[in-house]
């Protein structure tokens, strides 16, 4: 399958991601708790007592996991790439005094980055943005030293199942982005040409006091559905309020209840 075919089957708009998460960028830190704690347990996944030359964070958002990685040592330079040019921007300032880091906007299925580059990949909760994964696979792949590593996290498609099932009562149109399995990104990885796959799953659920919340701050983390076949026209009052409802009835004593469903995902290149 050509490049331009594998454009035109993405599941997600590339240029709503982009304005989504440019937009998203000023206040993207007060709302990424979830995005932190994964990083947290994403880094746990790299090779024991292992330390990279150069690594690439893919999908760098604010700089969390490139300042991670300088400040434990466990490399020595980091090449920050991001789609939205104003997370570079952040993440520039919140790691201004950091020169060990290179600042790249580029699109993580068409890297403006040679061959061999580096010798880690390293991306938290951004591949899930690129559907299908196998061109964004390939270019990880490519840009990587033999031998090399890549360590990813990212969405499962059992994430926000609940905001699903609301919208579902209202109508059958994809109001929720949908996401790969594990088997898919596996399997994507596979073929790109990696080996010694190795996957870990679980799932997180996080309470908010009402569904107004939850959407502001998928709205804030520029999260929001950026699915091609959504719905351009406002959301109809009616049907906002026939979404609550249905949210309404799965509500818990902690409040309403969002699931997220997390992939860990390593492999190498030898």
């Amino acid at each position: 399958m050509s490049s331009r075919d594998e454009r035109s089957d993405a599941a997600l708009d590339k240029r709503q991601i982009r304005l989504a998460f440019g937009r998203a960028a000023p206040h993207y830190d007060r709302v990424a708790g979830l995005q932190r704690s994964t990083g947290e347990v994403l880094l746990q996944h790299l090779p024991e007592g292992l330390a990279f030359a150069r690594a690439l964070d893919l999908g760098c958002g604010t700089g969390f996991i490139a300042g991670r990685l300088l400040k434990t040592q466990r490399c020595q330079r980091v090449v920050a790439v991001d789609l939205a040019w104003p997370m570079l921007q952040m993440a520039r300032a919140k790691l201004a005094g950091e020169a060990r880091i290179d600042y790249v906007c580029g699109d993580a299925e068409a890297l403006p980055l040679l061959s061999g580059c580096c010798d880690l990949v390293i991306s938290n909760l951004a591949v899930q943005w690129c559907q299908p994964l196998r061109r964004a696979a390939r270019e990880m792949f490519r840009v990587l030293q033999s031998p090399g590593s890549v360590a990813i996290s990212s969405f499962g498609p059992t994430t926000l199942v609940e905001l699903k099932h609301a919208w579902r009562a209202v109508d059958d149109r994809p109001h929720v982005n949908d996401f790969e399995t594990v088997e898919q990104v596996i399997m994507a990885l596979q073929m790109a040409g990696f080996v010694m796959v190795k996957a870990h799953v679980q799932s997180e659920t996080v309470f908010y006091e009402g569904v107004g919340q939850l959407m502001a701050e998928l709205k804030n983390l520029g999260a929001h559905n950026i699915a091609r076949g959504r719905q351009r026209a406002l959301t109809r009052r009616r049907d906002l309020r026939q979404m609550i409802a249905a949210y309404e009835a799965l509500r818990e004593p902690q409040g309403l209840p969002a699931t997220y469903e997390l992939l860990y995902v390593t492999a190498h290149k030898h």
